[in-house]
């Protein structure tokens, strides 16, 4: 089992959380969306972490997210 922390920051405060959450994950990979984008097949869980404002989620974070809703469950 294998667990993928991926997150989207602009304070810093996703990736304390996502921080905290890798040191008690066992077998867990942390990336920042901005820095690198995930191979998802190595992963069997996904977390993701990202900040809100004005009712909206952090672009990349949204965008990383659609991407995968359209690869997964939109598949024919």
């Amino acid at each position: 089992m294998k667990t993928l922390i991926v997150y989207g920051t602009k304070s810093g405060a996703s990736k304390e959380c996502a921080e905290i959450l890798g040191e008690k994950l066992s077998n867990s990979t942390i990336i920042d969306i901005d820095q690198e984008k995930p191979a998802l097949n190595e992963f069997t869980h996904i977390i993701v972490g990202a900040g809100v404002r004005n009712d909206k989620m952090y672009k990349p974070i949204r965008d990383f997210l659609k991407k995968i809703n359209r690869i997964y469950y939109l598949k024919p």
